[in-house]
């Protein structure tokens, strides 16, 4: 193409000018035209609906969506179940260590006062400290606590650890007035710490190493209030705790029975449930107001049940009074409760007579109006000769 010619002028397109009438119907016909361009397939919404927003106008906050927008859409997730909160309390069936509030709750409960006087069976054992059973056949319980469970509460020392490892409860009480004896205790608890084997464990109270214990114990016990008194007790209790272990021993080899200081699983399980916080020595007074009231009330706020409560013969020492009435009738057994006595029968057989009771007939009859002691519902055996040991079962109620 000659450049020339691509800059001459062309003719100019002559304009053809339309009516004013006309003009005024082609400008509506022009937009209707535009807006079947913009959305020539979208449906037309009826006179009383909204129309659908543009795609602007829907990004702003409160607009509408359309249907088709909505549909497209991903349904939202479902919010996961919130996991349940854990229980406040962890005694009842575990053997775990408690967790804050359960220790809390088992090692807060008030204890009573000493007493003036610690009583017996005769005027002359009075004040008398009983650091180690001289009970030689409590073996006879064993087939009746083994695997019972629940809650343990009891007098004396060495018994709580015997009975433990039959019943395998999930929390023990050392129940005795005896300041000595929680003393005992908690020296108990101290060398379950120490020993992970039942040989260890037997050592610490071996008299050859007295000196060495002792300078342990006033170091561990640095921050105890009755630190003193624990080892005036402890001097005057290993070598016997050492020889009643041999005792016991010696018992469950005669019985065919497992113990605590022969079994090894069973010492593992005693040591446990002292990790776990789950033995408590306490000063509690079988007929003062306050300590044995408020356990039976913390073991329903645990909601474990006392199925074992080890009385020793201290029936023998007095006529049921009335806060011993009200003790027992708060313990909070279920229906596997039992009572475990002894009654003295040392000029006959060197030991005792060994009774269970169901807590059933127990209650029952300390509730019973007409019952002043024991002997108003137990039937204590006769002894006929040296070697016999009577063990008895009683759980009829008044009115049988």
């Amino acid at each position: 193409m000659n450049p020339a010619s691509a800059m001459r002028p062309r003719p100019s397109t002559p304009v053809r000018t339309l009516p004013l009438g006309a003009t005024l119907l082609l400008v509506p016909a022009l937009l209707l035209g535009a807006a079947c361009d913009r959305a020539p397939d979208a449906p037309t919404a009826p006179a009383d609906e909204a129309a659908p927003a543009s795609p602007d106008e829907s990004s702003a906050p409160g607009a509408a969506t359309s249907a088709e927008e909505s549909a497209a859409e991903p349904e939202p997730e479902a919010e996961p179940e919130p996991e349940p909160e854990p229980p406040r309390f962890n005694a009842a069936g575990s053997h775990e260590p408690l967790n804050e509030a359960t220790r809390a709750l088992v090692w807060g409960t008030p204890e009573d006062d000493r007493p003036e006087v610690l009583q017996a069976s005769r005027e002359d054992l009075e004040g008398r400290h009983y650091l180690y059973s001289d009970e030689e056949n409590l073996a006879l319980f064993h087939e009746h606590l083994d695997g019972l469970g629940g809650a343990y509460m009891g007098v004396g020392t060495d018994q709580l650890y015997l009975f433990a490892g039959w019943m395998r409860p999930e929390l023990a009480f050392a129940t005795d007035y005896d300041a000595w004896v929680r003393e005992l205790h908690f020296i108990y608890l101290a060398f379950f710490e120490r020993a992970e084997t039942i040989e260890a464990f037997i050592d610490l109270w071996h008299a050859r190493n007295y000196r060495e214990n002792r300078d342990w114990l006033r170091e561990h016990f640095a921050d105890h209030a009755e630190r003193q008194l624990l080892l005036t007790v402890f001097e005057r209790a290993h070598h016997l705790v050492h020889r009643r272990m041999g005792r016991i021993q010696r018992m469950g080899r005669a019985h065919g029975v497992p113990t605590f200081v022969s079994d090894p699983e069973q010492y593992a399980f005693v040591r446990n449930l002292v990790l776990a916080g789950r033995i408590r020595p306490t000063l509690s007074n079988l007929l003062d107001d306050t300590s044995l009231v408020a356990l039976s009330a913390m073991l329903r706020e645990a909601g474990v049940p006392l199925r074992a409560f080890y009385i020793s013969n201290a029936e023998e020492y007095w006529a049921y009074p009335e806060q011993f009435r009200i003790n027992m009738a708060a313990l909070p057994f279920d229906e596997r409760g039992v009572l475990l006595r002894t009654s003295a029968s040392k000029p006959r057989n060197g030991d005792y007579r060994y009774n269970l009771q169901t807590a059933a007939s127990f209650q029952a009859w300390v509730a019973h109006e007409n019952t002043r002691r024991h002997l108003d519902f137990y039937d204590r055996p006769h002894v006929r000769d040296e070697d016999h040991i009577p063990f008895s079962i009683t759980d009829h109620l008044p009115g049988d």
